[in-house]
């Protein structure tokens, strides 16, 4: 055996058998942020983003935890064990510093307990510690989302072989999706070339959006469904408004002429009326002052349209009497 060889292999055991009985020092480590990823606006008073992280004996000597908003460098939390934990920048008079995630002195300081989360706290939230050995981060994203305070759909016709059909939200947050989507007795298909206006409103911190097709009535079936569906990216938040449109003329309804009438006229109808009814209950009641069963009559078509045109003419002369 070579001298050399024998004095290397020597030497390589010696280092081995001294890293095997060495302890392996281990860096600090997030497991994981623990807490909601979606909020509604107003549904709870507390959320809590935890932390949790592994440390050894040697990253307690100068922990520090800090939380940072949006990744912006100036931290919008800060607890160092030895002090009490701090609130800054946009949590700041925000968060409850009493909260304890657990009874260790080195973690339980770790979370942020978020009093009454509103829509402008949502953002991207990063967890970083360090210690005097070695440093680590972790992030999660929160979603406060407000629903929308009211949705509707419209339709109206600029010409008469043409629609325009409307859909608006409003009081939403954040920013929403919006899409219409059309349908008969044999398909339903998504009209990509509709028109989408979104606008933001800072002072009050929601979006309004709208979505507008013209569509030729040639292109549709007799009956056709417009739906409207509005969504947040990111949630499970979906809502949707559905109108059914008849391709045709869009009509309203036929008024008729009356005559004028005099007051006196009136109150000669209403005294007819008056009469009328006072003697169709004396009929109906018995001797006994019970009424008596009532008795089904026929009535021919005749009379019946004379009857409510007298009702109707009875009606327009009132309205006109108060009128005057």
């Amino acid at each position: 055996m070579d001298h050399r060889t024998g004095t290397f292999g020597y030497v390589g055991m010696l280092l081995f058998s001294l890293f095997a009985v060495l302890p392996v020092a281990r860096s600090l480590e997030i497991i994981d942020i623990k807490g909601p990823s979606v909020v509604v606006n107003g549904s709870t008073s507390q959320i809590v983003l935890d932390c949790d992280y592994d440390i050894t004996d040697y990253d307690k000597s100068g922990l520090v935890v800090k939380w940072h908003f949006n990744r912006q460098t100036f931290p919008i939390y800060q607890w160092i064990p030895t002090k009490e934990p701090q609130d800054l920048g946009i949590l700041k008079g925000r968060l409850n510093l009493k909260y304890e995630v657990s009874e260790d002195q080195f973690s339980k300081h770790r979370a942020l307990a978020i009093v009454n989360p509103t829509t402008d706290l949502t953002g991207e939230y990063t967890c970083s510690i360090s210690s005097f050995e070695s440093e680590a981060f972790k992030r999660k994203s929160l979603i406060v989302y407000a629903p929308a305070e009211d949705l509707s759909m419209t339709y109206s016709k600029p010409s008469e072989d043409s629609v325009v059909v409307t859909c608006r939200a409003g009081g939403i947050f954040p920013a929403p999706n919006i899409a219409i989507f059309r349908s008969s007795s044999s398909s339903k298909e998504f009209i990509e070339s509709a028109k989408v206006e979104s606008q933001l409103h800072p002072e009050y911190g929601y979006y309004n959006i709208s979505i507008e097709i013209e569509v030729s009535d040639y292109d549709l079936d007799s009956e056709t469904m417009f739906e409207c569906v509005l969504t947040i990216p990111g949630t499970e938040y979906r809502v949707q408004e559905k109108i059914l449109y008849f391709p045709g003329h869009l009509t309203t309804p036929a008024t008729e002429e009356v005559e004028d009438v005099d007051e006196e006229d009136i109150d000669e109808l209403l005294e007819e009326i008056e009469k009328s009814e006072n003697a169709q209950n004396s009929d109906e009641e018995g001797d006994d002052g019970k009424r008596s069963p009532h008795t089904a009559e026929s009535v021919s078509s005749g009379e019946r349209v004379l009857s409510s045109l007298s009702f109707l003419s009875i009606l327009a002369g009132l309205h006109l009497l108060f009128l005057h």
